[in-house]
């Protein structure tokens, strides 16, 4: 499902998505900015933002150690998460309060979870951009 053309959201998501100043935080975001989500927001063209995929950080973190979500969620912060409302029906609108609440929950989780990785020893934030050659 692709939301309506919005132009205020279109140029929004566009703008956001096409700087490289910005800051996607996710769980194997790479799936999500390559398909999903940018497909639902209507985004055509290059993710040029900056991501953050907290997965693979948890994995240099503790290696060995499964990297689901509410796994992550349980040795980072010492929370369990309710994921029942994953395999839901999320093309079908309006979609369910229920759902809008664990879209939400997900997202602070994400942000809480690389609050705290991001200061672990182990942690590889970022991944350097390689300098332009010079001709």
């Amino acid at each position: 499902m692709i939301l309506k053309k919005n132009p205020i959201k279109s140029e929004f998501v566009d703008d956001f998505f096409r700087n490289e100043k910005n800051i996607v935080v996710g769980h194997t975001l790479e799936a999500d900015l390559n398909g999903d989500v940018t497909k639902v927001l209507g985004f055509e063209g290059k993710v040029m933002c900056q991501k953050i995929d907290i997965c693979p950080i948890f994995k240099n973190c503790y290696p060995g150690k499964r990297a689901g979500l509410a796994y992550i969620s349980e040795v980072v912060l010492s929370k369990q998460i309710c994921k029942s409302y994953t395999l839901t029906n999320w093309d079908r609108r309006p979609l369910l309060r229920n759902q809008i609440h664990y879209a939400a929950l997900d997202a602070l989780i994400v942000l809480k979870i690389w609050d705290v990785l991001k200061d672990h020893e182990h942690a590889k934030l970022i991944p350097e951009k390689k300098p332009k050659e010079q001709r």
